[in-house]
């Protein structure tokens, strides 16, 4: 029996053993490959400085990552409303009138077309079109002369379309609710970190242009 216990103490050392290196392996591979700026308080002082437009160093603005993206937000939005409309619909069921298909349809073409004509104006100045990307220029010509946001515009406008072109007033009534969210969630935040990195360039494009239309 006493040669037994010392068996398993000597098993549990060598358990203990390979936990210790294994530990030390993976803290050299988190300094190697996962930042500092990632560790707990470091990474929670890095996203309040990515919220204000500055990173650590107040050298180089940092726009701030958006989670989930526009394009997802929107699509949810409208499962939420293609779901309310058949478990809970405001309308009887009966066949979509003429009139709101092809309000719906116009509605969606200029939907489309704000969108292409704002992924255009990007693509010319080379810079990003991914909401949290870093910004190489300030897009102020085309589509942005009337709106600072055509692509958020362009999203909104098509989930009104769909809610007109298919009869369903729930897509119709959530709508402002995901302008709301895309102002307050992302447009916002966007408009903290083009300060932060054009200044005063910014500051007058803003004066003079509307946030919408």
């Amino acid at each position: 029996m006493e040669t037994t216990l010392h068996e398993v103490d000597a098993r549990t050392a060598s358990i203990e053993t390979v936990l210790n290196e294994f530990e030390h392996d993976i803290s050299g591979m988190k300094m190697r490959f996962w930042p500092d700026s990632y560790n707990d308080a470091w990474f929670y002082s890095q996203w309040d400085c990515s919220m204000s437009g500055q990173d650590n160093s107040g050298r180089e603005p940092v726009n701030a990552r958006i989670f989930p993206v526009p394009p997802v937000v929107a699509g949810l939005f409208i499962a939420a409303g293609l779901a309310l409309n058949s478990f809970v619909p405001l309308l009887h069921p009966a066949p979509t009138p003429l009139e709101s298909r092809i309000v719906g349809g116009v509605i969606a073409a200029c939907a489309f077309v704000i969108v292409i004509l704002a992924w255009r104006e990007m693509r010319r100045l080379r810079t990003t079109f991914h909401p949290g990307g870093k910004a190489t220029a300030l897009v102020r010509s085309g589509i942005y002369t009337r709106t600072r946001n055509p692509m958020y515009l362009g999203l909104t406008l098509f989930t009104l379309a769909l809610g007109i072109g298919t009869a369903n007033p729930w897509l119709v009534l959530l709508t402002p609710l995901l302008l709301l969210y895309l102002q307050e969630r992302v447009v916002k935040r966007e408009e903290a970190y083009l300060t932060a990195r054009f200044g005063a360039e910014y500051e007058a494009y803003r004066r003079r242009v509307r946030r919408w239309f």
